[in-house]
């Protein structure tokens, strides 16, 4: 690079006549045949000429000019090897400084420099020989850091890249290497995460493999160091037990949890034991520990004993009793649903099944379709799916279930049928699944590859099937360190060619299927880094010739489904994400215009959801009245749960309220320190779509706030019949809401899908 005094923008708009004249000098400098300095007609500017060096391979090639003093303001040109390399405007320090990593091609490379205001002086070529780097890099240092999750190592060179981050090249006794980060601004530096290190402990880390920059790839061999990890940050925090394992009484085949909260200096160790032997042992960080396990009736008076240590010394809590009772009940079939391929149904038990019945296909039988296959959902024996063959859309289907047993000892057997519909396909909308308390800035983090198939993680705190949005566009503002994914299905009114474009806060990728089948979507566009909010053109953190936020032309046809995912992993700022296209014969976007509208999206939705307000209607019905003290009054059926959260989003759970029952309602006062949270009803097991309502009291209103794709209805008995909200309905981003007198409160309200 060169360094100057001063460079300005308007200086630099002039590089091309520069390099124009530049390249007209060069023509007649080797048309004359002259060999030595071409100079003005009062030379002397420059006083000493750059001259030719000698680098190994990886260092620095440095060329440095100098003026004489007090000479006036001019511009210099860098020509490596007969070519434009680089220009520094308004010069007026006495030296010129041009360097840059030496590569095995540069090997020869002649360097020239020409200096010119009024008049101009060009140095005779100087050359720079480049020897091979034939040496295995060296690891300087190696470092535990504080957070005894990581360790630096310093090497004598810059590495390559590929070796310096595969984590298959480095071993350390004792520790799992999560990841390997060389330094982005001094590639000789990696950074190992490693699994908690014991303060104060030596280990032994093995590298192989590992190569440097050179053109020959020069690799360490097999390479043994001993560092000591970092000693414990104190805190001066007492070790000590704030809540102890509570004794637990539950029936066989039932998951037996204790629960422990601690506090201490890390790193802490937790162990638990089982009738004094040790059942499990590991490193906490949480300030908390859960130990599970399947009850049986051998485990009937087990004692259970935690143990919490660090290097300041250990405690035990007191030893508590399991109470296992025999489990004479058959299991009960808590929900069935179809899946958005319509070839598969889950059906979720409250208990776990013996895997010999749960997964005999002969077990089970839906009319008019063939059960391919039965199988335990890995890691949930209380979860089977069923593959079906190909369900027709909101269609009803009877399913009977015969022989399926228990793991108890009496082998307790479900039989039954049970009807159940199809998904159903909804236009307006997509889903908007989140994914809450994520830290770092990549996809991987709460996505894992392959990512754009369907196949969505369970989202944390979630209903399901998510928030639903009316455009193709994420609430901005919504958050801090949370992934989201926007998915569903773009019908077109037109056919042709779209070209897409997607816009987002952090790093996001857009997939798209040629049909409706989410297994043959592909990465169509994506974001490198971030953007402001619908800048569809022209960012800065994109290629400018080649921007990799929009596709490719990609032909749809009118009327026909094609499945889509959008994804953005947002860490903090002003996080958006919305994706817009480029219809047959319109003009590209302008930014800030508006994303894909919803009339044009689509998602599947249970098909037994009418009109948003929970499977067959149930769970939507909800009185609200306020107290003088600011409190508030909710009431609901009995077939449902009330159910809240500090964000829209989650995660819910049970209100803790007590609960009183008149006249077939429930009935909870929510104290005013508490109505600020979002309330939902929630039926037995799924909770109900449109279900999030915030409700608030202002000094002379209550203010009822819902998402946007839902509609506010009222009734003055629980029959109906149902009207939309007389008040005026304001938007709030993605919320709706309302604000009444209290007096005008009517007897129940719910929330119906507005798609």
């Amino acid at each position: 690079m060169l360094l100057f005094s001063t460079q300005s923008v308007e200086h630099m708009m002039k590089l091309k006549n520069y390099a124009f004249k530049l390249g007209t000098l060069l023509g007649l400098w080797v048309l004359a045949g002259l060999p030595g300095t071409v100079k003005g007609e009062a030379p002397g500017l420059i006083t000493e000429p750059p001259v030719s060096t000698i680098v190994n391979e990886g260092e620095e090639a440095v060329f440095v000019v100098t003026f004489q003093e007090n000479h006036p303001s001019f511009t210099v040109i860098l020509i490596k090897n007969g070519a434009f390399a680089d220009i520094a405007f308004n010069v007026e320090s006495e030296s010129l400084q041009f360097s840059f990593p030496a590569l095995i091609e540069d090997n020869g490379a002649s360097i020239v420099f020409n200096v010119s205001s009024e008049l101009s002086e060009i140095t005779e070529p100087v050359f720079l020989t480049v020897i091979p780097d034939e040496s295995l890099p060296e690891i300087l240092e190696i470092t535990g850091q504080e957070d005894l999750r990581s360790v630096v190592l310093v090497f004598s060179e810059a590495l390559d890249q590929e070796s310096a981050e595969n984590i298959a090249n480095y071993s350390i006794e004792n520790l799992e290497i999560e990841s390997a980060v060389q330094d982005e601004a001094d590639a000789s530096i990696v950074t190992l995460s490693t699994s908690i290190q014991i303060p104060g402990n030596d280990y032994s880390l093995s590298i192989n493999g590992v190569k440097d920059a050179s053109a020959a790839g020069n690799e360490i061999n097999e390479t043994i160091i001993v560092f000591q990890s970092a000693d414990a940050p104190s805190s001066g925090q007492e070790l000590m037990i704030l809540e102890p394992p509570q004794a637990l009484t539950i029936e066989e085949s039932r998951l037996a949890e204790f629960k422990v909260t601690f506090q201490g200096d890390p790193p802490i160790v937790v162990t638990w034991l089982k009738n004094d032997e040790i059942a499990f042992s590991g490193f906490s960080e949480e300030g908390e520990s859960v130990f599970q396990f399947p009850a049986s009736l051998a485990d009937d008076g087990s004692s259970i004993v935690v143990e919490i240590s660090n290097p300041t010394g250990k405690v035990r809590s007191d030893p508590v009793n399991l109470t296992v009772i025999e489990d004479l009940t058959a299991p009960e079939l808590l929900s069935v649903e179809s899946s958005s391929d319509f070839e598969s149904v889950t059906l979720v038990f409250n208990e776990a099944l013996a895997a010999s019945s749960a997964e005999n296909r002969n077990n089970y039988s839906i009319d008019g379709l063939d059960v391919l296959g039965a199988g335990l959902a890995p890691g949930d024996p209380a979860v089977v799916r069923l593959i079906t063959s190909k369900q027709e859309e909101n269609t009803e289907y009877v399913l009977v279930i015969a022989n399926l047993k228990d793991l108890s000892l009496a082998a307790n057997i479900f039989e039954g049928e049970v009807t159940f519909i199809s998904l159903k396909f909804v236009s307006g909308s997509l889903l908007r699944s989140v994914y809450p308390n994520v830290e770092g800035d990549l996809l991987d983090s709460f996505y894992p590859q392959p990512r754009g198939r369907g196949n969505l993680p369970l989202p944390s705190g979630d209903d399901g099937f998510g928030l639903s949005v009316d455009l193709f566009e994420t609430p901005i503002n919504a958050g801090d360190n949370y992934g989201v994914i926007l998915s569903g299905f773009i019908v077109p009114e037109v056919s042709g060619r779209y070209e897409f474009y997607v816009s987002g806060d952090g790093p996001s990728e857009l997939y798209l299927s040629f049909n409706e089948n989410p297994a043959n979507s592909i990465l169509i566009a994506y974001e490198p880094s971030g953007s402001n909010s619908r800048e569809w053109l022209e960012s800065e953190t994109r290629n400018s010739d080649f921007p990799e936020n929009r596709s490719t032309p990609i032909p749809l046809e009118t009327g026909a489904r094609y499945y889509v995912e959008a994804i953005m992993k947002e860490v903090d700022g002003q996080d958006h994400l919305a994706v817009t296209w480029k219809a047959p014969g319109d003009d590209p976007p302008e930014n800030e215009s508006a994303p894909i509208a919803g009339e044009l999206l689509g998602r599947f939705v249970p098909g037994d959801l009418q009109d948003g307000i929970g499977p067959g209607g149930d769970c939507g019905l909800l009185n609200i009245s306020s107290g003088d003290d600011g409190s508030l009054t909710l009431a609901w059926e009995t077939n449902c749960l009330l159910q809240w959260a500090d964000f829209v989003e989650g995660p819910y759970v049970d209100a803790e309220v007590e609960t009183l029952t008149e006249n077939g309602m429930h009935l909870a006062i929510i104290p005013p320190e508490e109505n600020q949270k979002y309330f939902r009803l929630a039926g037995t097991p799924q909770p109900v779509d449109c279900g999030s309502v915030l409700i608030t009291f202002l000094e002379t209103q209550v203010r009822i706030s819902w998402e946007s794709t839902c509609n506010l209805q009222w009734a003055d008995e629980v029959e109906g019949p149902w009207n939309n909200s007389e008040e005026e309905v304001q938007f709030d981003g993605d919320t709706r809401f309302i604000q009444i007198d209290p007096l005008n409160l009517r007897e129940f309200y719910r929330l119906v899908n507005g798609l």
